[in-house]
């Protein structure tokens, strides 16, 4: 009996030495996992999404994010102008001066009023996407642009009656103007109708004088370079390259090249109908591009003008 009580003795003291062990290893190994479970998600704001990554789960952000796909903001804006700019034309025209990309040194879409622009573009909400609002950008502006078409076709048609011919004619919305440009051999004949007031030129007419004869067929000289300014820097890597028109000319060919002999040609197209091209491909970052193009009219084309940029990093 009592090697039987010394023996339970002796497991209840074994058990009381064990078992304090055993709940801290149990404590240590539980604590890890109960401080994850119980430790909120973090919010991430304003976090870019790479074009490869695919987040498990929906990211909580208390702003836009900014797409870092450099195709992403301008598809977006030129989805948004094609219904905006008519609706704006439309509906504020007593105030809305235009509407248009800027390309460097990033992307915007620049909307243009006379007045009370913020208030008025709240109205368009459902045109003007939450992806978009990041880029847009509101100035103001002295004329509108019915005030520029209005005053445009009417200086045409005052030129018309008074038999000076024009060479172009064109509103420039970033500019908020009217650009009409004109052979140099006609100033003296301009400014004598003007000084005799036959004709009146307003305020929103810049008027251009070109000092050469033409070239080929009826086509005058080469302006250049609109958009991207030429030697640019910070380009887009899919930059809407634009350039003045050449009087007389009904189409343009484009070559793209990244070197200056034209040899290594990225991208090309011939007769253009516009004064403009965007790349049918995103350029490469941090590098410089050359471009040109020539007039066309028939079976004759002027020769080429050549311009460079180079795109952001």
């Amino acid at each position: 009996m009592i090697r039987i009580t010394l023996w339970f003795i002796s497991i209840l003291l074994a058990l009381i030495v064990l078992l304090p062990g055993c709940v801290s290893s149990q404590q240590s190994q539980l604590s890890p996992n109960s401080s994850i479970v119980t430790s909120p998600m973090p919010t991430v704001i304003n976090i870019p999404v790479l074009s490869n990554s695919i987040p498990a789960a929906p990211i909580l952000t208390t702003e836009p994010l900014v797409p870092v796909n450099s195709t992403s903001p301008m598809r977006l804006l030129s989805d948004c102008i094609h219904d905006l700019q008519p609706t704006l034309e439309t509906n504020e025209s007593t105030i809305f001066g235009g509407l248009w990309i800027q390309y460097t040194p990033k992307s915007k879409l620049i909307i243009a009023f006379t007045r009370d622009g913020e208030n008025t573009l709240q109205k368009y909400k459902s045109i003007i996407s939450p992806e978009v609002i990041p880029y847009v950008e509101i100035r103001n502006v002295k004329y509108t642009l019915a005030t520029l078409l209005r005053d445009q076709d009417k200086f045409v048609n005052d030129l018309h009656n008074l038999g000076i011919a024009f060479i172009s004619e064109e509103v420039i919305v970033m500019s908020n103007r009217v650009e009409i440009t004109l052979n140099k051999a006609d100033q003296a004949n301009l400014n004598n109708f003007t000084q005799s007031q036959k004709l009146v030129v307003p305020q929103t007419v810049w008027i251009i004088y070109f000092p050469f004869g033409t070239l080929g067929n009826g086509m005058g000289p080469i302006p250049g370079a609109k958009e991207p300014r030429n030697g640019a820097k910070g380009v887009s890597l899919l930059p809407m390259i634009s350039w003045y028109p050449i009087p007389g000319a009904t189409g343009y060919d484009f070559q793209l090249a990244t070197d200056q002999n034209f040899t290594r040609i990225v991208d090309a197209k011939n007769n253009i109908k516009n004064t403009f091209y965007v790349p049918t491909s995103e350029l490469m970052a941090n590098t410089i591009y050359y471009w040109e193009i020539r007039g066309l009219k028939d079976t004759t084309a002027t020769e080429w003008f050549t311009g460079s940029f180079m795109t952001q990093q």
